[in-house]
């Protein structure tokens, strides 16, 4: 800042002296121009479109509860702005402005899907925004999220099974990154998919069993013999070699008399 500007009453001496000299137009244009380089620059509002999309599906919206976008300066973490994605899979988006006055490197980080918590995962990106410029060119600035969303229905997490030996049934469902649904023969075929469910014991693996399409949209299940009583964690591991894919889900439980 130029000594004396937040007072305007000092400048008042030094205007009626220029004013008083020869050429007294030109300095005044001089002192205009300097006190207008001085002036802080103003913030430009600025939008961004958001998207997150999911390998090889769709963009992550409200039939995945949405992923949690903050948009922070990359070189002081300050939060520019934050929301979540909205609307069908196929266009959902968040949609804000920020305010900079200079370029300014970006950082945007997602979080999601909020419908699968036991499946969410972080991705972030930087780049570089201009003020004023908007970020929706071909869609806008899309962040990548990879994995697929696995959930285990049965064993019930923390249930107890009993009346040894007997079959135990291990259910998941098993979805895109977007939640988009896995059916035989449809666009993401259930055809494509390796699922199986690994069974600990007493933290020791025991088991594994092959799950295969139940017919269901997104189910796959499989089965096996539990014979004894203990803390069992039935681990349920889908994999998508087409694009290299994989999702994790698990479920506690003990079994006994």
């Amino acid at each position: 800042m130029v000594m004396g500007l937040e007072n305007p009453s000092i400048l008042e001496p030094v205007m009626r002296r220029f004013a008083a000299a020869p050429f007294a137009a030109l300095a005044l244009a001089a002192l205009a121009a300097l006190l207008f380089a001085a002036a802080p620059a103003l913030a430009e509002p600025t939008p961004i479109t958001m998207r997150v999309s999911s390998v090889g599906a769709k963009y992550i919206g409200d039939s995945a509860g949405g992923a949690r976008i903050v948009l922070s300066r990359a070189d002081t973490g300050e939060i520019l702005a934050s929301g979540v994605t909205s609307g069908p899979s196929g266009e959902a988006a968040f949609t804000t402005e920020i305010d900079i006055d200079r370029p300014t490197l970006v950082r945007a980080e997602a979080f999601g899907p909020l419908g699968q918590r036991q499946a969410a995962t972080r991705v972030s990106e930087e780049r570089w925004v201009l003020p004023g410029e908007a970020v929706d060119a071909g869609g806008g600035w899309v962040l990548t999220r990879h994995g697929l969303l696995v959930d285990v229905l049965e064993p019930v997490g923390a249930s107890r099974v009993h009346g040894l030996p007997r079959g135990l049934r291990i259910e998941a469902s098993v979805t895109m990154g977007c939640g988009c649904p896995v059916t035989p023969g449809g666009a993401w075929d259930a055809a494509g998919f390796e699922v199986r469910a690994l069974l600990y014991a007493d933290g020791k693996p025991v088991r594994e069993v092959a799950m295969e399409p139940t017919g269901e949209v997104s189910r796959f299940a499989g089965s096996l013999m539990l014979e004894e009583g203990g803390a069992y964690r039935a681990v349920v591991v889908a994999h998508r070699p087409e694009d290299d894919q994989t999702g994790v889900d698990q479920a506690v439980f003990k079994a006994g008399p």
